[in-house]
């Protein structure tokens, strides 16, 4: 399990200051590409004064990125290792093998800071709530999943659905839907946040019920001890709104399928089911992939 996926330090070389990140997800390193840019005009300015022959270095194959800091987002001109290391490829002086070196060494583990502690006191939970959310997302992203009676298959969804919601609280995921709400279209931050979570309160809540297609809720039941809570701050947010239309392609079959989620129009007294606003099969497999895409976030290694 990850500490950090957008791991960033400060270091020198001969003084020279260099932002350094390191993005887990894609094992890629990133330099700041102004900071290189200061490196290679001091190495410039030494070649050219000691020796009129040597390579003057160029910047090329500069990226842009946007990183969250502070809750702000800024964009970031960035080199990756291999861009830096095709630039100097071909020179042999003294300096740029020293800088080399430094890059070589500077990339050559992953940052200790990415990584959880076995001690840490998230440990024990993230470990065994990551592998059973992985195995129920198996399940679920399967086939043979609709096979199942219809009561397995909901203790299986409401499983599923408690343990995102326990992940959620984990901060590192928070800050990585906060990247999805900043970088994604805005209904898919709302459907792997607080959809999940109303989905989940209302099966925690209202557990009268055996399978998918029976869950209802009205307005008074959902009230029952007192407004305002977290299942009516939903309905009210979003009642009315326009449906959410996906599509996706079926992991064993191939085939394109195009879930919908849909709002209640109003939120009264009239019942409202779960089956009409996510649908068990499609629907739910939405969620379910959008849900792993955040938790997979935070995963170094998945086995097949």
């Amino acid at each position: 399990m990850k500490n950090k996926m957008f791991f960033h330090t400060v270091t020198e070389f001969e003084c020279v200051p260099i932002n350094v990140y390191f993005y887990l997800e894609h094992n890629v390193w990133l330099f700041d590409a102004n900071n290189i840019s200061d490196v290679f005009n001091k190495i410039n300015q030494g070649c050219t004064s000691r020796d009129s022959g040597c390579f003057i270095l160029e910047m090329k194959e500069i990226k842009k990125i946007n990183i969250l800091q502070h809750d702000k987002w800024q964009t970031v001109e960035v080199m990756t290792k291999d861009d830096i290391l095709t630039s100097i490829k071909n020179n042999d002086s003294c300096e740029i093998k020293k800088f080399e070196r430094w890059i070589t060494k500077i990339c050559s583990d992953t940052p200790k800071e990415c990584f959880l502690p076995n001690n840490s006191r998230e440990y024990e939970f993230l470990n065994l709530a990551t592998n059973r959310f992985l195995d129920l997302f198996g399940e679920i992203n399967n086939v043979a999943f609709m096979n199942l009676s219809p009561e397995l298959r909901l203790y299986k969804i409401k499983d599923f659905f408690s343990i995102y919601a326990e992940l959620l609280l984990y901060e590192p995921i928070k800050d990585h839907v906060k990247f999805v709400e900043k970088s994604r279209p805005s209904m898919e931050a709302v459907i792997c946040k607080d959809l999940v979570k109303f989905i989940r309160n209302v099966m925690t809540h209202f557990p009268f019920f055996t399978t998918w297609d029976e869950i209802y809720i009205t307005k008074s039941l959902i009230n029952w001890v007192n407004e305002g809570q977290s299942i009516d701050r939903f309905l009210k947010k979003y009642q009315g709104h326009e449906r959410v239309v996906y599509r996706f392609k079926e992991r064993d079959t191939g085939e394109w399928r195009y879930p919908e989620i849909k709002f209640p129009k109003k939120y009264d007294e009239g019942k409202i089911y779960l089956k009409d606003m996510v649908s068990e099969r499609d629907g739910v497999l939405l969620c379910a992939i959008l849900m792993f895409e955040v938790v997979s976030s935070q995963i170094i290694d998945i086995k097949e």
